[in-house]
């Protein structure tokens, strides 16, 4: 019988610090368990839901294919993750997944979206109001 993970990589401490192994995609890491649990709980990560006037689906993907689009997102400052997704049956729904290192970079990084007017490509084709899920980080 194969031993659990568990059992082959136990917790040990370290100079007052608890050190845990985290299992990822086959690979196993030592990480520090009070950074991994205070990350775990200062990320932020929701998903969007954009429904668009009908045939303005595609004036959303342009913007997040330009240079001032996806590109300017991911490098902003905590973005971790920026993905925008369309429906294949209906390309005027738009989804973004997001995660972020905390809620204030992307409360910052949204007021320069609005700043700058960007968001305005968004807001004029919505054809009801967007639906945001909040979500948490599991483990």
């Amino acid at each position: 019988m194969q031993a659990g993970i568990s059992q082959r990589y136990p917790t040990v401490s370290s100079r007052r610090r608890r050190i845990i192994y985290v299992a990822f995609f086959g690979c196993c890491y030592k990480v520090n368990t009070i950074k991994f649990l205070a990350r775990a709980m200062s990320l932020f990560a929701q998903i969007a839901f954009f429904k668009m006037q009908p045939g303005t689906g595609q004036a959303v993907v342009e913007f997040f294919q330009s240079d001032n689009g996806l590109a300017v997102t991911r490098a902003s400052q905590g973005c971790i993750q920026f993905d925008v997704l369309t429906d294949v049956s209906n390309p005027d729904m738009i989804r973004i997944f997001e995660k972020w290192d905390s809620q204030a970079n992307f409360e910052a990084y949204l007021k320069f979206r609005q700043d700058s007017g960007d968001m305005n490509t968004l807001v004029q084709n919505l054809a009801a109001p967007p639906e945001f899920i909040p979500l948490s980080l599991i483990g």
